[in-house]
């Protein structure tokens, strides 16, 4: 079988829309369960970092909804373990949903929010 791996750039892109700016410094990626562990570390990675078009952010907070918090807990994780980043703030809700295709009918649902403080070389600059 071949696999196909994406590049950073590529990466980036895609997860794009899936993170919205706050200001300069500071970036939301809301994390789901639909793309792998390996995917946002490599987005996470970007953003601390930063690419060719765009400087790093010196805080990244991420965020994800039921299954995909396993996710935003390893990536957070790996990324102070790999020296990107430092975790400085975990905090756990239990947000309303949309309860299937009835708009009024809502569900609880666990979330997870980590905070990151940017420690990779890029930061501040």
């Amino acid at each position: 079988a071949v696999t196909a791996t994406m590049t950073d750039a590529e990466v980036t892109a895609e997860v794009a829309a899936e993170v919205t700016t706050v200001d300069a410094k500071s970036a939301i990626m809301k994390v789901t369960a639909k793309k792998n562990v390996g995917f946002y570390m490599r987005a996470a990675a970007s953003f601390l970092r930063g690419t060719e078009d765009k400087k790093p952010v010196e805080e990244l907070t991420l965020t994800a909804l039921g299954e995909a918090i396993s996710i935003v807990a390893t990536v957070a994780t790996r990324a102070e373990k790999e020296g990107l980043a430092t975790i400085i703030k975990v905090s756990t809700h239990y947000a309303d949903v949309p309860a299937g295709s009835d708009s009024s009918a809502v569900r609880g649902c666990a979330q997870l929010q980590v905070v990151l403080r940017n420690t990779s070389s890029g930061a501040g600059k």
